[in-house]
């Protein structure tokens, strides 16, 4: 029995990195810049109300403040 290699548990930071598609080292303009593009691809306006893009934005959402809080950006 071989067991698959178990992945190290994911930080909120590198969570929120992930649902941005980015990846460490990043500086906080380049966040910034990647949250608006995002936004402007999810929102529901843009989609008719779409409840997936109203849920993606959610999320995208949530990783930008947990990356602003932990760049301290503003």
């Amino acid at each position: 029995d071989h067991e698959a290699p178990k992945a190290k548990p994911k930080t909120p930071h590198d969570e929120a990195l992930s649902v941005l598609d980015l990846e460490a080292p990043v500086e906080f303009h380049t966040i910034k810049a990647r949250y608006r593009e995002l936004v402007k691809q999810h929102h529901p306006d843009t989609h008719a109300g779409d409840k997936v893009a109203e849920e993606t934005l959610k999320r995208i959402n949530q990783a930008y403040t947990t990356l602003k809080a932990a760049f301290g950006g503003t």
